[in-house]
């Protein structure tokens, strides 16, 4: 059982919500005939009450619905030794305000060698939209929020796949590693501070919406007790705004990192260092944004430098490091910040840090 109650203002906005839940779920789980052949199943019972009201000169917003979900769901593994496994399952759940909702879901996983696995799956989901709390920042703007009536369950289909191979190199440990996933929306709440300068519309979507991913990491221990990651991550997201499909803002397309860490003196002392680096986002243009700040259409890539030292003692462990070492900040965060209350002004485009360079220190106990 969940109780959470808010109460909070930004600037002349007024928010203030009770959200109550109640969660209880049985399970049976047993084998057939041998361990290879196992099943789950089993019911449950979900509550969730919202009582919320937002207000600001312009608009309201008053929610105060209940949501009743009983469900059911059973699920299936196979496991052929150590070299193939596959898990179905499907879930049936009645939604009081939106009825049945069927979410079926499969995984498999391969051993291909004794080094190299194959992770696949696949399934549905749905979701209920929360506008103002899931997206509690964008009341730092002077825009008007315009909210749709009759939102609907968010639902897409879920696809990925995963590659793991592990060998050596020098006789040293390696690891690569492979990901791939997307999902595809069939129904999504958009946030849509693209399509008029003065509003943050949200409504039901209308078109197509995707997320994409693809990334690749791999880990090597290049002499004993240092160890060397590379990663590196693509996302590709869009989103259909009043009829046009465009590439969603502040999600940075391209990201790397690079971290390395050694332990010496048999363990004693322990040294890390990464690197980040995020490409350029897509930003909120709008020619009614006084100034300049508000009229470029991406923002510049950037990289980001932690580093941590830590020395071992047998009960206790001390620490120090840095964060944002390069002291790298988005210069001008807040959009017409000598306005505030105007509607030109805005404080939701960060894109990249707004603090410098921060040093901490720390220790840390075991209690056996």
């Amino acid at each position: 059982w969940v109780y959470h109650e808010v109460k909070s203002f930004i600037g002349l906005r007024n928010y203030t919500g009770v959200y109550k839940n109640g969660y209880i779920n049985y399970i049976y789980q047993n084998e057939i005939k041998s361990c290879d052949h196992k099943f789950k199943a089993g019911v449950s019972l979900n509550v969730d009450d919202f009582n919320e009201q937002y207000d600001d000169e312009t608009s309201a917003y008053i929610r105060d619905i209940t949501y009743l979900i009983p469900g059911v769901f059973g699920e299936y593994t196979y496991n052929s030794g150590e070299k193939f496994t596959v898990i179905a399952g499907m879930r049936v759940d009645y939604n009081s305000e939106y009825k049945w909702l069927y979410t079926p879901r499969v995984h498999a996983k391969l051993n291909l060698t004794e080094h190299a696995i194959v992770r696949v799956s696949a399934g549905k989901s749905y979701r209920t939209a929360n506008v103002i709390t899931d997206n509690f920042g964008m009341l730092a703007s002077g825009r008007i929020l315009d909210i749709e009536e009759n939102l609907k369950e968010e639902e897409g289909y879920n696809y990925g796949a995963n590659f793991t191979y592990r060998f050596s190199i020098a006789k040293k440990d390696a690891v690569f590693s492979l990901d791939l996933y997307r999902t595809d929306f069939v129904n999504q709440v958009v946030v849509d501070a693209v399509s008029v300068d003065t509003l943050i519309q949200i409504y039901n979507l209308n078109g197509q919406s995707y997320a994409q991913s693809a990334s690749v990491s791999f880990d090597y221990e290049v002499i004993p007790n240092l160890n060397i990651r590379l990663a590196y991550k693509f996302d590709d997201v869009n989103v259909t705004y009043q009829n046009h499909l465009q590439e969603k803002p502040l999600v940075a397309r391209n990201k790397a990192l690079f971290n390395i860490g050694y332990t010496f003196g048999k363990e004693k002392w322990r040294a890390d260092f990464t690197t980040q680096w995020d490409g350029k986002k897509k930003l909120i243009y709008q020619e009614s944004y006084a100034g300049d700040a508000g009229k470029q259409k991406y923002s510049p890539d950037y990289f980001i430098i932690n580093a941590q030292l830590t020395k071992v003692f047998k009960q206790f462990e001390l620490y120090a490091g840095g964060e944002n070492l390069t002291n790298y900040m988005q210069e001008n965060p807040i959009i017409s910040a000598q306005n505030p209350f105007d509607k030109s002004f805005d404080a939701t485009e960060i894109w990249g840090p707004i603090m410098g360079t921060r040093i901490y220190a720390g220790f840390r106990m075991k209690i056996k």
